[in-house]
């Protein structure tokens, strides 16, 4: 499987923590075979196809493998009751990345992201990178003061998954 191609947007730098999350999402899709986002596999894919793509509990685990990190709050996951200066909230929602049920939908994964930033990690928390194949401008417009907020008191990276045409992951200001 190829590398994924990661995209730096002309207006903002590289993001802190863009070489982990192309590692992370190399993991993420090592089995998924090239010919299943492109559409041209033989077998179709079905909604019930367990052959390929990564269960929601199974996230947090690739991460602390890919990244080396043990101490990190991650949705979905184990978000715990302790509090770590990192925290990923990871939302994969395509069919042929997303295996199972659990997996958080873009709006969850932006309440969790303000609930953990505002009230369960306020001021502990400096680092939150979300992943998401299903990216709702709508819905963060409609967050976007509380999203403001937090971007006054930690270091927030958005990263938005494509995997059609290509492999591609965009780190996306919010």
């Amino acid at each position: 499987m190829e590398m994924i191609y990661v995209k730096e947007n002309d207006f903002f730098e590289r993001g802190e923590f863009t070489e982990m999350v192309r590692k992370i999402l190399d993991r993420l899709l090592q089995d998924v075979p090239e010919a299943v986002y492109l559409g041209q596999e033989e077998r179709p894919f079905v909604q019930e196809d367990r052959r390929h793509g990564v269960r929601p509990e199974e996230i947090p685990g690739i991460i602390g493998d890919v990244t080396g990190l043990s101490d990190f709050n991650c949705y979905p996951g184990y978000p715990g009751n302790i509090c770590y200066p990192v925290a990923f909230f990871v939302s994969l929602n395509s069919r042929v990345v997303a295996k199972g049920r659990g997996h958080l939908h873009f709006q969850k994964i932006l309440d969790c992201f303000i609930e953990h930033m505002l009230v369960k990690c306020d001021g502990i928390t400096k680092n939150a990178i979300m992943v998401t194949d299903s990216w709702d401008a709508r819905i963060a417009y409609s967050k976007r003061s509380f999203i403001d907020k937090i971007k006054k008191q930690a270091n927030v990276e958005l990263y938005i998954l494509s995997l059609y045409p290509a492999q591609i992951i965009t780190r996306f200001p919010i």
